[in-house]
């Protein structure tokens, strides 16, 4: 498929090569930076919210297992 992006771009194969791999490092650097910030905020967060702010999660979902025609000889 890059061949065909290649040929209809009219790009050399190297410069669409060289210019997926700069995305790509771009794009982790990215990621690589946010998730400190979101780790630095999700540790002031919790360490500031009050036990009275913490809401209850309810766990009381059906689990998909619990389904009679998922269960092991329905089919």
């Amino acid at each position: 498929m890059l061949r065909r992006v290649s040929e209809v771009l009219s790009v050399s194969r190297e410069d669409l090569k060289r210019a997926i791999l700069d995305d790509h490092e771009k794009t982790l650097d990215n990621y690589l930076d946010s998730g400190e910030t979101l780790k630095d905020q999700t540790i002031n967060s919790a360490q500031t919210e009050k036990p009275e702010q913490m809401k209850e999660v309810s766990t009381s979902a059906t689990s998909f297992l619990g389904q009679p025609e998922l269960k092991k000889g329905a089919y």
